[in-house]
């Protein structure tokens, strides 16, 4: 039961296998491969043969080659170039939380994107919102964020809500929106009706 799909910088795709609990990969010649997971419904970090992904639902590439996915657990999870899963954000408590790595909770995340400034956005399917959280402080031995970024709900029903990125406050009125209007966050996203996003 293949889900989402991201394409890597060498056009190989890489395929959320929900069903299977897989990474599979299919390079530029067709082969197919399992490029991360263990096929446990467990989300365990590890190897890409240790490491466990329970129903992976999207995926994103990212321009440093590491890709992003969605674990049906409430988690968002990184898998890095050798192959090493390791979990960025959630606790696995279905719940509606702001903050850093594990005091963020989600109810079942689905979709994912990245823009060009590395902020990842993640559709909180259980929660009816769309979330935010920054990598640009993250570095290659730590999943703890280095300043005080959090990750941010920045959409959330049809009704006004508060952005919030380190210090800075935004108030977005996202209601009645029956008009073709744009509204802008610096450095989160733009959102364009009926709520696509695109990057800033």
């Amino acid at each position: 039961h293949p889900e989402g799909i991201g394409v890597d910088n060498y056009e190989n795709i890489f395929v959320a296998d929900t069903g299977n609990n897989l990474i599979r990969k299919i390079d530029t010649t067709g082969l197919v491969t399992t490029y991360a997971g263990n096929g446990d419904p467990t989300s365990i970090d590890g190897d890409r043969n240790s490491g466990s992904i329970w129903m992976p639902i999207d995926i994103a590439t990212s321009e440093d080659g590491n890709i992003y996915v969605t674990d049906w657990g409430g988690f968002i999870r990184k898998i890095d170039e050798n192959g090493n899963i390791t979990t960025i954000a959630g606790n696995g408590s279905k719940g509606l939380v702001n903050g850093h790595g594990s005091l963020s909770s989600f109810d079942r995340p689905w979709s994912i994107a990245i823009d060009n400034a590395g902020n990842i956005f993640v559709t909180d399917f259980g929660n009816h919102a769309v979330r935010s959280l920054s990598t640009e402080n993250l570095n290659s031995n730590s999943t703890t964020l280095q300043d005080n970024n959090t990750y941010n709900e920045i959409f959330r029903g049809d009704t006004q809500h508060t952005v919030t990125e380190g210090t800075n406050a935004l108030n977005l009125r996202l209601s009645p929106l029956l008009d073709d209007r744009e509204l802008t966050v610096p450095r989160i996203t733009r959102i364009n009706r009926p709520f696509q996003m695109v990057a800033s």
